[in-house]
């Protein structure tokens, strides 16, 4: 079963369901165990180490493609990715592209005004067999990197490539390559200037969590890494965040840990879910370029919580940044260069659930002092979103209204909204980042497939 995006997991509860928001910490957030999809995998991804093949059926095209070339057959793809082995990592045996600059994995098809999908090369076109599970955008001034986790039949490839496609490195891993044993890798990202990518393996009762870290221009080779003792937990979940020097993980189901980004040495825990306090939540790192920010639950008394924006530089505990003055709840904080936004909960009544909620922001400071913040929107719905991103002055989420059938963007600077609908009915599955003009997302056939498009939305 594929994890549900759009489940929030913190703690948060009204005034006498502490308890029972401490109990759902670790309830909404089982952990991301998936299947290959198409149940067998179909016939996706054997090919010997030393093939030329692109290691996957083609498999039924969807609107992105097909064979890799529906809308952009004529244009330069490179070379068929050749894999050579690479390391062990936690027991499970990663190969790379040894020819990764002269493969093509993606380029780009008009889908509307403002519109542009991902057209998948030949083997890793989204179908019944192949999925993209994850997907990132990072933007920073060394570099744009584009950061994939896709299913290529029974096969998980970890791809890190420039935004028009081409492929800077990439990896994968067989998921299932013993009974009841599992391999997958986790959770990519880049800070422009390095990446990382973890690998979990192991059996549900004994898991092993690793990982790969390079720099991007290859002036050294990778590093992998294990992280032991192993803490208690599934490993790391999605939200995640890579700065120059630490890499912040939520490490399922209750901790906010971080790990050198040199070689992923110096694991540290920066903050946990405590039974009596001060900490119930924290998740939903970003790296603001001066320190990490999170959303923070504290227990205030034995039935009142309040939610504040956390920091930390990676290494330090936790500790509040901004906080409501009136004891209301501050979430999900995004860092848009020039801005920075959270949302305003007031009256909450259950688990992310407030009688108000607000959209507001403020131009950037590190000094939580000089911010001046002001509402932005009122929110359409009672709940904090799960799934944002922020970038270049802006913010995107789905449109929870009209049932994640639109991606929202927010421009922060004079707090107008601009709705973008995914091609033929498709409703938001993952947003991926901003970068200079352009909003990333994934999205899905509702009951069909979650995942079948990659596409970004031009921000004018």
């Amino acid at each position: 079963m594929r994890p549900a995006r759009r489940l929030r997991v913190w703690l948060g509860a009204a005034p006498g369901l502490a308890l029972a928001a401490a109990t759902l910490w670790g309830a909404c957030s089982g952990p991301a165990e998936t299947a290959p999809p198409g149940g067998s995998g179909g016939t996706g991804g054997l090919a010997s180490t030393s093939s030329t093949s692109t290691s996957g059926t083609a498999g039924g095209g969807a609107a992105t493609g097909g064979n890799g070339g529906a809308g952009a057959g004529s244009q330069d793809w490179g070379e068929a990715p050749v894999w050579v082995a690479f390391e062990t990592v936690v027991d499970c045996a990663l190969e790379r592209i040894e020819n990764r600059k002269q493969v093509r994995a993606f380029q780009w098809e008009n889908c509307g005004p403002g519109c542009e999908s991902a057209v998948l090369r030949e083997g890793w076109n989204l179908s019944a067999d192949n999925m993209v599970e994850y997907g990132v955008v990072a933007s920073t001034p060394a570099a744009t990197v584009v950061s994939l986790v896709e299913w290529v039949g029974s096969w998980l490839v970890v791809l890190f490539t420039t935004p028009e496609g081409w492929v800077l490195d990439g990896y994968r891993v067989l998921f299932g390559p013993g009974t009841g044993y599992y391999c997958k890798p986790l959770i990519p990202n880049t800070n422009g200037e390095r990446y990382g990518f973890v690998v979990r393996s192991g059996p549900l009762n004994a898991l092993k969590t690793g990982g790969v870290l390079a720099p991007l221009d290859e002036s050294a080779p990778p590093t992998t890494f294990n992280v032991v003792p192993t803490p208690a937990g599934t490993g790391p979940q999605i939200w995640n965040a890579f700065g120059p020097d630490r890499w912040i993980w939520y490490y399922n189901p209750d901790k906010l840990v971080s790990v050198s980004t040199l070689d992923g040495s110096a694991f540290v825990m920066l903050g946990q879910y405590q039974a009596a306090g001060p900490i119930l939540g924290i998740n939903g790192p970003v790296w603001t370029g001066d320190h990490f920010l999170f959303e923070q639950v504290n227990l205030v008394n034995p039935s009142t919580v309040q939610g504040v924006l956390g920091r930390s530089d990676g290494v330090a505990p936790a500790e509040t940044f901004l906080a409501a003055g009136d004891g209301s709840y501050y979430g999900r904080p995004e860092y848009a260069h020039t801005h920075l936004a959270w949302f305003h909960g007031t009256g909450q009544t259950d688990v992310n659930q407030f009688q108000t909620v607000e959209l507001w922001s403020s131009p950037y400071s590190a000094d939580a002092a000089a911010l001046v913040p002001h509402k932005v929107v009122d929110w359409p719905v009672g709940h904090i979103p799960t799934d944002t991103k922020g970038g270049y002055g802006w913010l995107v989420t789905g449109a929870a209204e009209l049932a994640w059938a639109k991606l929202a963007t927010f421009n922060l600077a004079t707090d107008e909204r601009r709705d973008f609908a995914f091609p033929i009915g498709r409703t938001l599955f993952q947003t991926m980042g901003v970068t200079p003009g352009f909003a990333w997302a994934m999205a899905g056939t509702p009951n069909v497939t979650p995942m079948d498009w990659l596409g970004r939305f031009a921000l004018q």
